[in-house]
Parts: C-alpha cells; structure tokens; sequence
C-alpha cells in the first residue's frame, strides 16, 4: 500500500471514529455509517448514484427523505477525511 493511500486511510478512520459520536447521540445510524465507511474504503467505487452533499437519487434517500443515506455519508466522510 503507497503512502498516500495508507494516509488517506487513518485519516478516514479518524473521521469516521468522530463519527461515530453522533452515533452515539442518536444523530445517525450506526449501520448506516458502517456502510458508509465500507463503501468509502472501496477501491473502485461504482458511480451508481448521483449523490452530493445535499442528496441522493437512491431509493434509500426517496424512501426516507428525512434521513442520511449511506452514499451521502461516504462523500462527507471522504471530503472530511481530505480535509484532515
């Protein structure tokens, strides 16, 4: 695994690791952010969805409209997990 890889990883765990905290306080699924971690740790990711930080044309996100769905928080924990 290259360096930058092996960074961008710990870096993703960190940000998924304060995620978890709104977990905790009932703010998110833990399923949901588990998911998301597994999807964000993908090499390749398929682009299925169109999904941005505002939304999501899975039928997840149309099902539960009030919710945050897995590939929403893939991106944010990918765009967090930059930012570090």
């Amino acid at each position: 695994m290259e360096v930058g890889v092996k960074a961008f990883r710990s870096r993703l765990f960190a940000v998924y690791n304060k995620a978890r905290h709104a977990v905790a306080l009932g703010r998110l699924e833990r399923r949901r952010l588990d998911r998301a971690l597994g999807l964000a740790l993908r090499k390749h990711q398929m682009p299925k969805y169109h999904t941005t930080l505002r939304g999501c044309s899975c039928r997840d996100a149309e099902i539960h409209p009030g919710t945050i769905c897995k590939h929403r928080l893939c991106l944010m924990l990918k765009k967090r997990a930059e930012a570090e």
